[in-house]
């Protein structure tokens, strides 16, 4: 006795269905974050919130463009602390 596959109800067996390859999503860059948030200052958030929120979307973290945002900031932060040291500092010796 041979064993017979069984047989959808319209004597056909049913049709397999097709994997579906999902190609990977491109997550946008930290880039635009670093730059604006390098000219713009606070108005870096702005790229920064909308690519976390595009990453997120995609099942990725967002964390990579707060980081982005939150490291360029602080850096700015410093270097315009040290600048304006070094301009005072150069403005009191130069006037007396």
């Amino acid at each position: 006795m041979t064993a017979t596959p069984l047989a959808a109800p319209s004597g056909l067996l049913p049709a397999a269905t097709p994997s579906r390859a999902v190609a990977p999503v491109a997550l946008p860059g930290c880039a635009l974050t670093v730059v604006v948030t390098a000219l713009f200052g606070l108005l870096g958030l702005v790229p920064a919130a909308v690519h976390a929120s595009r990453a997120e979307q995609a099942g990725a973290s967002g964390r990579v463009y707060w980081e982005a945002f939150g490291t360029t900031f602080a850096v700015c932060v410093v270097f315009y602390v040290v600048a304006l040291a070094a301009l005072l500092t150069s403005l009191s010796t130069w006037s007396g």
